[in-house]
């Protein structure tokens, strides 16, 4: 099979999108064709994809594999729509698109730099549909973690310094725990965001859950160390505002990728507003053989 692809780097997040306009590839295929371009010896990325053809008024549409909103991968489609088509007269535009997990048009404003391979993106993303404590295992009992409940995706924020002198230090924690907590979550994709509030870092770890196709045959799933987490980022700005009296915050969230800004803005004490911005590069296009 022969792909067409656009790979992106939206703060070291680096993202594989296929191009499947036409509709050529059913989505039932989409998490097998994920796993496969994101493997080392294939095109290499935390994640992919898939262009389809808006059903509104957008200028595109992403579907993820999981079926999840993801902020990365919508700025990455926007930035290469910008690039593509080379049209901005202002220096700066806003691209309405679709995304797998929103029901809305998402809108991006994005706007040119000195690399005419990089751009700036700012997401309008959709708010969390709830954020709550939640009850999770923990070696032999149940303890207490935040959950932001973001469409198709949820992300548990887990302060690293309750969890860092576990076995295999945080990072064997949140392996270990992902593989046992995917029962326990609703969604089909979920996040653990290792947080280090002192330094306002993030340590992404994202799960896709296995999905069977019409033959019987798993897809395995995925569970990816990104290195720039755009919904993670969100998630976590906006239970950052919930704490917050403040009517807007604004959250500079490093990770290993770099920094994606966050700003929220809540009215009568309820989230109305959740910006996402960062940098998109435009890494290579090309076809995928698999």
């Amino acid at each position: 099979m022969e792909l067409n692809f656009i790979k992106l780097n939206p703060t070291q997040n680096m993202t594989v999108l296929i191009k499947n306009e036409n509709a050529n590839i059913g989505r039932e295929s989409y998490p097998d064709i994920a796993r496969r371009i994101m493997a080392y010896d294939s095109v290499y990325a935390e994640q992919v994809g898939f262009i389809e053809k808006p059903v509104g008024g957008a200028f595109g549409r992403i579907h993820m594999a999981g079926g999840e909103f993801c902020g990365n991968a919508t700025m990455s489609l926007a930035a290469f729509k910008v690039w593509e088509n080379k049209q901005i007269e202002n220096k700066s535009v806003v691209v309405p698109l679709e995304s797998s997990g929103s029901e809305n048009i998402v809108k991006c404003e994005v706007k040119l730099t000195e690399n005419p391979n990089a751009f700036f993106c700012a997401l309008q993303a959709p708010c969390p549909q709830k954020i709550e404590e939640i009850e999770l295992p923990v070696n032999d009992s149940m303890k207490k973690f935040q959950a932001v409940f973001l469409p198709g995706i949820t992300h548990i924020i887990v302060p690293v310094k309750t969890v860092e002198q576990m076995r295999g230090g945080s990072h064997g924690f949140a392996e270990r725990s992902a593989k046992e907590w995917e029962r326990y979550i609703k969604e089909d994709a979920f996040g653990i965001i290792l947080y280090d509030n002192e330094a306002s870092y993030i340590t992404p770890l994202v799960r896709v859950k296995p999905t069977i196709d019409a033959l019987g045959n798993s897809s395995g799933g995925s569970l990816v160390w990104e290195r720039g987490c755009g919904s993670g980022s969100a998630a976590l700005g906006a239970y950052l505002s919930s704490l917050s009296d403040e009517k807007s915050i604004t959250v500079h969230v490093s990770q290993p990728g770099g920094v994606i800004d966050v700003r929220t803005v809540r009215d009568g004490g309820k989230l109305t507003s959740l910006t996402i911005s960062g940098i998109v590069n435009i890494a290579a296009q090309g076809v995928a053989y698999i």
